[in-house]
C-alpha cells in the first residue's frame, strides 16, 4: 500500500484526513521500507533534521523546499514536512 500523497493536502480538513491516512498506513507498513522510525522519538528527530537540511537535499525539490520554508508554511507545506520524516534518517 502506497503511502499518502502530501502533495495532495491544500486545506486544514486534508491535512486532518491526511493524518488519519499516514497513521492506518504505519499500522499496516510500519515494519516494512516505508517507515524508517518505529518510535515517535525517532520520528520527531527525524523530522528536525530534514527541516535543518532541507536547502541542501537534491531530494528536496525546489517547490517543495519553498512549501516549507516560506514565512508562513502551507497544509500542503506541513504534510510534506510528515512525509519526509517517515523516510528520512
Amino acid at each position: 500500500m502506497e503511502p499518502p500523497d502530501p502533495d495532495a493536502v491544500t486545506t486544514l480538513t486534508e491535512f486532518i484526513d491526511y493524518l488519519g491516512e499516514l497513521s492506518r498506513h504505519f499500522q499496516r507498513e510500519g515494519n516494512s521500507d516505508d517507515w524508517q522510525h518505529w518510535l515517535i522519538g525517532d520520528y520527531l528527530e527525524s523530522m528536525a533534521a530534514w527541516l535543518r537540511a532541507t536547502p541542501q537535499l537534491p531530494e528536496a525539490v525546489e517547490e517543495r523546499a519553498r512549501e516549507i520554508e516560506r514565512g508562513r508554511p502551507t497544509w500542503r507545506g506541513v504534510a510534506i514536512l510528515f512525509d519526509a520524516a517517515r523516510v528520512y534518517e
